[in-house]
């Protein structure tokens, strides 16, 4: 018993000690710089105008681009305008509900428990409700004028829309570009993978693999998409399936010749990786004649995500076409009292509404700051991180 307290004890204090601690991770510079330019432009534009107050509502659109992940921007131009969508009634039905009691906190559970249960069972990545919470408290913020909602809220939609504009960029240049990169990535994790057979890293080296498949699931694949796919997206999809077959044959190779020669094939792969994306690839690796089983299944495997790539074998009829579930798949299956999605995103909403009464009853200077705060700390994934959250948010609120 004593023991056990005395390791409680010892987590409390490191847990908050983390909350202050920068992690020595890559400065996301690109997302940074955009979201500066996304938030910005818009209150530059409004202050030439003169009206730097309508400049400040669209650049609550701007925060639209911090929603932009790793997909393929098919998929990133269909979320960022449901997002932009999102934010703009958000923003509206805030003003219209400004200076109300009862129903402002109902409706502002509402919206983050909505968003927290699609972003939830579409696995959709980002800052969830955290956005739609904000246009709303924001909005509710401002001089009471109900006949303002339509106007505030295009505005907003006008800055989600630049937003977007800014997040598509890429696509100017590699119209595929993430799909190109997250298989790059992938394939040349195979290889890390593959090089690490017989060590003592391999362990970690397969966790790592694993993650980075899913990844690149996501990425390719996503949830919900049964739009009719272009002969690009069956390519990627296939040169996915690959990456699997190619992880499987590592574990076969790792289990019957550990200690095998494993350089040139890992090597190889790096080589059809830097490939990936690029209109001319290389001829198939040559196999030995005496080439042990496992390397030499590795090979074909190889060889045949070099014939995908270069497109020799895009017949449609060897390939069978992928069918993926429809979003209303995902939605159904997650409202269920069983669901974690369901039972967090109730939660959620229950928090705000609850935040929000407090900070309304008690009248509270700026009070939407308190609820904000709730919709901030409640992200938090395990309870380690939701102190953390809770720390940071404190902190930087009474700064």
């Amino acid at each position: 018993m004593n023991k056990s307290s005395d390791q409680n004890r010892r987590t409390v204090p490191s847990a908050v000690k983390d909350a202050f601690r920068i992690h020595a991770t890559p400065f996301p510079w690109k997302k940074a710089i955009g979201s500066g330019v996304a938030s910005g432009f818009p209150v530059f534009v409004g202050a030439l105008s003169g009206h730097t107050d309508f400049g400040l509502t669209a650049s609550i659109g701007g925060f639209v681009f911090l929603y932009a992940g790793g997909e393929s921007y098919t998929k990133r131009i269909l979320k960022l305008l449901l997002v932009s969508m999102g934010i703009a009634a958000s923003f509206g039905l805030g003003t219209l509900l400004a200076g109300t009691f009862w129903s402002m906190a109902a409706v502002l559970g509402l919206i983050g428990a909505a968003a927290m249960f699609i972003f939830g069972a579409l696995g959709i990545q980002g800052p969830a409700p955290m956005f739609f919470v904000l246009a709303f408290l924001v909005s509710s913020g401002l001089p009471a004028d109900p006949s303002e909602a339509p106007f505030r809220a295009g505005l907003t939609f006008a800055g989600g829309l630049f937003a977007t504009g800014i997040a598509l960029i890429g696509w100017i240049n590699n119209r595929h570009g993430p799909e190109n990169t997250v298989l790059n990535r992938t394939y040349r994790q195979l290889a890390s993978c593959l090089s690490d057979v017989g060590t003592p890293d391999f362990h970690n080296a397969q966790h790592q693999t694993v993650l980075m498949l899913r990844t690149a699931r996501q990425t390719v694949l996503g949830k919900g998409n049964r739009w009719r796919k272009s002969p690009h997206d069956e390519r990627f999809i296939r040169l996915l399936e690959k990456a699997d077959d190619l992880f499987i044959s590592i574990i076969h190779f790792s289990a019957e010749t550990p200690n095998a020669d494993k350089a040139q094939i890992a090597k190889a792969l790096r080589q059809t990786a830097d490939m990936l994306g690029q209109s001319r690839v290389s001829d198939a690796f040559p196999i030995q004649e005496d080439e042990a089983e496992p390397a030499r299944k590795l090979y074909e495997e190889i060889n045949e995500v070099l014939s995908i790539a270069s497109g020799q074998n895009d017949d449609p009829s060897d390939a069978e076409p992928s069918r993926l579930p429809s979003s209303y798949y995902f939605l159904r299956n997650a409202f269920d009292w069983e669901s974690p999605v369901l039972i967090r995103a109730l939660k959620y909403g229950i928090v705000l509404f609850a935040a929000a009464l407090f900070a309304n009853a008690f009248g509270f200077h700026r009070s939407y700051w308190i609820p904000l705060s709730a919709a901030a700390v409640m992200l938090g994934t395990t309870v380690v991180f939701t102190l953390q959250r809770a720390i940071q948010r404190s902190a930087g609120t009474v700064i």
